[in-house]
C-alpha cells in the first residue's frame, strides 16, 4: 500500500525544462488531467476491491502467529474516499480452541484527512459493536493471557511517547466472563455501553457529538455513569451521573487482600451520585460528590455462622462533598431494620468486639519487612499533621432492634430491645458547632421503656440529657444480683428520670445529675429456703434527688415509703438474720485492700462525699422483731409505724430531726421526737409510751421469777439524751415521768394473785447512767393488794417471788444476761430524806 507521504510528497526534477508555449501548454493540461483521474481511479478501485482481501488475509495470518491462537475475520469493508474502516465478525480463540478468547461483531474506525498533515492518527469516530472477552485466572496466580504478556513485554520498546488523538468512542453490546478458578467463582458484565468524548494528547479541536457514559450488568446488577464535559473550557468542567443497583458485595470480598474476623453472608450497593470534576486556572483542583449511596440488606455473622449485625437499607444523601476539601456535608443517614445480636461468652468477651478489630492484624508491620515500627508522638515525622476532617449530618435516623444474650452469668439472661429509634439533627464535628439535638427511644420484650433526649456535642463531649426509664422488672435481672445475696426480689418495677450533664474531656471529669425521680413499686424480698417475704415496700418515692461529680455532694429532697413490711429475726446465737443476706467469704480469701482515696489534681486527697437529706418519710409501716434467745422465744410488731427524717447531711457533725410514731403489739402507742447526730452520737428524744404491755416480753425475765406477771401496762413521758463522752463511753440520760399501771402477778402454783395495784407513778425522774446517778421526786402508789402467805419453812411467799440465782438454769441465766443486765449491787441510800434528795439537781452528764 502506498503511504500517504509518499503519494504527496513532490520530488524535484533534475532538470529545469525549458518552459512551453502557451499553445502547448493548452493543449498538454487536459491529457495530463485526464492520466492523473484515471491513475486515481485505478488506485482507489485497487484499495476498494483489493485491499480488504489482502488486509483480511494479512491480519488472520500474522494476528495468528504473533498471538498463538487461531484469528478469524468474517468481513472488512474499506472506504478510501471516506476514509473508515469497518471489520465484521472477529475472533480470537483460546489456545486451545473452542472456546473464545476476544470478539466483537463490528468495528468502524473513520479517519480524519488532519492525520496525513499532524502525522498521527487523528480518529473522527470509533464505534465497536459487541464486543466480548474472556478472562481466566489460574492457579498460581496465572490467566490465559499471561502468556501474551510475557511475550510482548520482552519486545524493544520505542520510549518516545506516541502521537494520537481518539474522538467519539463508543462502545455497544459489550460482555466479558472471569472465570476464577482458585476461588471456584465466575463473574459476568453484560449489556456493556460504554461512550468516552475523546482521548487524545494533540492539540486537536475536533467535533464532539458523544457524552460520557458507562453502563452495564454486572452479575445481573445494573450498572450506569453518565456524564457531561466541557473540553474545550478553560475550568475543563466534567461530570458524571454514576448509577449501578444490587451489586452483590460478598462476592467480590474474596478478592480482598485480607482475612476478615467476621463472615458477609448478604449486601446489596445502590448508587445514584453524580461526580463532577474542575480544575480551575491557578487553582486547586475540586472534585465534588454528591447524590445518594445505599446499603441493603447486609448480613454480618460469625466464622461459625452465628448472627452478630443485619440491617435492612443504610442510606447516605449528601448534597456535594468536595473530596479533596475538609468537610464532608451530609445531608442525611437513614439506617432502618437495623439488628444487632451482643453476645457476652462464659469468658466474658464479646461478639461485637470482631466488628471494631483490625482486618488482617492490620496495624502489625508487614510481613518481611525489616522497618522497626515508628515511635508515636509530635517528633515521629516532621511533616504538620493535617486538620480532622469536619462531618456534618443534617439529620441521623436509626430504627431497629438489639439482642443482649449473656452467657457469663448463671443462669444466662437475654433480653431484646425493639424497637430503637434514635434521631440525630444538627450534628457536627467542629469545635465550634452548636450541639445536635438527640432524642432515642427505647423498648425492651417485659415492656419496660427508655427515653433520652437533649443536646450532645461532639467534639467536647459535653451532654445535656433528659433521662427516663419506666417499667424496669428488677426480677428479671436475678442473674446479675443474685450471685452476691442470699435473697429474691419475688416483685419489684422501678420508674427513674432525671436530667443528667457530663464533659467527659474535662479534668477533673465535670458529671451532674439533677431533678431525679425514682418510683419503686411492689418490692418484695424473700429468703431462698423460705416461703415468706422478709421485705415488701409497696411505694417508695423519691423526689428531687441530685448529684455532682466534681463537687462531691448529693442531695435528695423527699423519700416516701408507704406501707413498707419488715421482719427481723434475732436466731439462737445471738445473731441478726439480715446480717446473713450475702454468702460469707471464701475460706481462705484475704481482705482486699481498700483502694485509696481519690486525689485533687494537687495530689492532695479530695474532699469527702456529703450527702443532705431534706425529708425521709416511712408512713403506714410494719416492723416485726422476732427473737429466739429467750426460751419460748419473743415477737414484737410495730404497727403502724411512722419515721419521719428531715434536714440531714451525711458527712458533716450537723444534726437531724426525727420524729416516730408507732403502736406496739397493736396497744401501746409510742411517740419519738428530737434531734440525732451521728457522728459523734448525740440524741435529744422527747420520748412518750403510753400503755405498753409487759407480757409479751415476759420470756425476757420470767426465768427469773416464781410468779407469773398478769398483766403490767408501762408508761413513760420524758426526754432521753444520749451522747458519747471523750473516751467513747456512751451516756444515757432521763428526764420526766414514768409508771406501771394495771400490774397483777400470779402464784406459778397457785395460780393465786400474789401482788396487784392500779397505779405505781414515779414523778421526777431523773437518771444518769455515765456517771451513775438516780434521782426521783415522788412516788405513788394506788389500790395496792397484796396477799401475805407464811410458807412452811418460815419464808413469806413474797420474798420468794424472785427465784434464786441457784434456780436459774445456766442457759436461761446466760440468755437473760444477754436480754437485760442485772444490777449487782443496789445504790447507797441518800443521806437526806427522799423529799430533798429529789430536789437536788441531779450531775449532768458529760457534754
Amino acid at each position: 500500500m502506498i503511504s500517504p507521504a509518499r503519494l504527496f510528497r513532490r520530488s524535484s526534477p533534475a532538470r529545469t525544462p525549458q518552459a512551453p508555449g502557451p499553445a502547448v501548454s493548452r493543449r498538454r493540461w487536459p491529457k495530463r488531467l485526464a492520466i492523473l483521474g484515471l491513475s486515481f481511479g485505478l488506485l482507489l478501485a485497487l484499495v476498494f476491491f483489493a485491499g480488504p482481501p489482502l488486509l483480511k488475509s494479512l491480519l488472520v495470518t500474522r494476528a495468528s502467529e504473533e498471538l498463538g491462537r487461531k484469528v478469524s475475520v468474517g468481513e472488512i469493508h474499506l472506504n478510501p474516499l471516506l476514509l473508515t474502516l469497518e471489520v465484521r465478525d472477529f475472533e480470537i480463540q483460546e489456545p486451545a480452541g473452542g472456546k473464545r478468547f476476544v470478539a466483537f461483531r463490528r468495528l468502524l474506525v473513520d479517519l480524519e484527512t488532519e492525520s496525513l498533515y499532524r502525522r498521527a492518527p487523528v480518529l473522527r469516530e470509533v464505534v465497536l459493536e459487541q464486543p466480548y472477552v474472556n478472562v481466566v485466572r489460574l492457579p498460581g496466580n496465572r490467566f490465559n493471557f499471561t502468556d501474551l504478556v510475557e511475550k510482548f513485554a520482552k519486545k524493544d520498546k520505542d520510549d518516545s511517547p506516541a502521537r494520537f488523538s481518539v474522538n467519539n468512542i463508543r462502545i455497544t453490546g459489550g460482555s466479558a466472563d472471569f472465570d476464577d478458578q482458585p476461588a471456584r467463582t465466575r463473574h459476568q458484565i453484560r449489556e456493556l455501553d460504554l461512550a468516552i468524548p475523546f482521548v487524545s494528547n494533540l492539540p486537536y479541536l475536533g467535533e464532539i457529538f458523544v457524552q460520557p457514559a458507562l453502563s452495564a450488568k454486572i452479575n445481573g446488577a445494573a450498572f450506569a455513569l453518565k456524564g457531561r464535559t466541557k473540553p474545550f473550557s478553560a475550568g475543563h468542567e466534567t461530570a458524571f451521573d454514576l448509577s449501578f443497583n444490587d451489586l452483590d458485595l460478598p462476592h467480590y470480598l474474596q478478592y480482598v487482600p485480607f482475612e476478615l474476623p467476621y463472615r458477609i453472608a448478604s449486601a446489596r450497593l445502590d448508587v445514584n451520585a453524580a461526580l463532577a470534576f474542575r480544575q480551575p486556572e491557578k487553582a486547586a483542583p475540586q472534585l465534588t460528590l454528591a447524590g445518594k449511596v445505599a446499603l441493603r440488606k447486609l448480613d454480618v455473622t460469625s466464622p461459625e455462622g452465628e448472627p452478630m449485625a443485619a440491617f435492612e437499607r443504610l442510606e447516605v444523601h449528601t448534597a456535594g462533598i468536595d473530596v479533596f476539601g475538609n468537610t464532608i456535608p451530609l445531608r442525611s443517614v437513614t439506617l432502618t431494620g437495623l439488628a444487632v445480636n451482643a453476645v457476652r461468652r462464659p469468658d466474658g468477651s464479646l461478639n461485637l468486639q470482631a466488628l471494631a478489630a483490625a482486618p488482617g492484624g492490620a496495624g502489625d508491620a508487614p510481613a518481611g519487612s525489616d522497618k522497626p515500627p515508628t515511635a508515636a508522638g509530635p517528633a515521629a515525622s516532621s511533616t504538620p499533621a493535617k486538620p480532622p476532617r469536619i462531618v456534618t449530618v443534617d439529620k441521623l435516623q436509626i430504627e431497629g432492634t438489639l439482642t443482649w444474650d449473656d452467657r457469663a452469668t448463671t443462669p444466662a439472661f437475654r433480653t431484646t430491645i425493639h424497637p430503637v429509634s434514635l434521631t440525630v439533627t444538627g450534628l457536627s464535628t467542629a469545635a465550634d458547632a452548636p450541639p445536635a439535638r438527640l432524642d432515642l427511644q427505647a423498648s425492651t420484650d417485659a415492656a419496660e421503656m427508655l427515653k433520652l433526649g437533649g443536646t450532645v456535642a461532639p467534639a467536647s463531649g459535653q451532654v445535656d440529657l433528659d433521662l427516663g426509664v419506666s417499667g424496669i422488672r428488677l426480677p428479671r435481672y436475678a442473674p446479675y444480683y443474685g450471685p452476691a445475696v442470699l435473697f429474691d426480689i419475688v416483685s419489684g418495677r422501678l420508674d427513674l428520670s432525671g436530667h443528667v450533664a457530663a464533659s467527659p474531656r474535662t479534668a477533673p471529669l465535670q458529671a451532674s445529675v439533677t431533678n431525679l425521680a425514682l418510683s419503686l413499686d411492689d418490692l418484695r424480698l424473700r429468703r431462698r429456703d423460705e416461703k415468706k417475704d422478709f421485705a415488701a415496700i409497696p411505694s417508695l418515692r423519691v423526689i428531687g434527688a441530685s448529684a455532682d461529680l466534681a463537687a462531691r455532694r448529693a442531695a435528695v429532697a423527699d423519700v416516701r415509703i408507704t406501707r413498707p413490711e419488715l421482719q427481723v429475726r434475732r436466731l439462737t446465737d445471738g445473731s441478726i438474720d439480715l446480717a446473713r443476706l450475702t454468702p460469707p467469704p471464701s475460706p481462705g480469701a484475704a481482705a482486699a485492700p481498700s483502694p485509696p482515696g481519690p486525689a485533687s489534681a494537687a495530689g492532695t486527697p479530695a474532699a469527702p462525699w456529703t450527702f443532705s437529706l431534706q425529708r425521709l418519710l416511712l408512713d403506714a409501716g410494719q416492723a416485726r422483731f422476732i427473737d429466739e434467745v429467750p426460751a419460748g422465744g419473743a415477737q414484737t410488731v410495730l404497727a403502724p409505724l411512722r419515721v419521719e427524717v428531715s434536714d440531714r447531711t451525711l458527712g458533716t457533725p450537723g444534726t437531724a430531726k426525727l420524729a416516730i410514731k408507732a403502736r406496739i403489739n397493736g396497744g401501746a402507742e409510742a411517740t419519738i421526737t428530737g434531734t440525732v447526730t451521728p457522728s459523734p452520737l448525740a440524741a435529744k428524744l422527747k420520748t412518750r409510751v403510753t400503755g405498753l404491755d409487759l407480757v409479751p416480753f415476759l420470756p425476757y425475765y420470767n426465768q427469773f421469777l416464781n410468779v407469773t406477771l398478769g398483766s403490767a401496762k408501762l408508761s413513760v413521758d420524758g426526754q432521753v439524751d444520749v451522747s458519747t463522752g471523750r473516751d467513747g463511753a456512751l451516756a444515757i440520760g432521763y428526764e420526766g415521768n414514768g409508771g406501771i399501771g394495771a400490774f397483777s402477778t400470779l402464784d406459778k402454783a397457785g395460780a393465786e394473785d400474789i401482788l396487784r395495784w392500779e397505779s405505781l407513778f414515779f414523778d421526777g425522774v431523773r437518771f444518769r447512767s455515765q456517771p451513775f446517778a438516780l434521782g426521783i421526786h415522788s412516788i405513788a402508789l394506788t389500790n395496792f393488794r397484796t396477799r401475805i402467805q407464811i410458807n412452811e419453812d418460815g419464808s413469806l411467799n413474797i420474798l420468794r417471788a424472785l427465784a434464786s440465782p441457784e434456780a436459774v438454769p445456766p442457759s436461761a441465766a446466760s440468755k437473760g444476761a444477754a436480754a437485760a443486765p442485772t444490777v449487782s449491787q443496789a445504790p447507797p441510800r441518800p443521806a437526806k430524806p427522799a423529799k430533798a434528795a429529789s430536789a437536788a439537781p441531779a450531775p449532768a452528764a458529760p457534754a
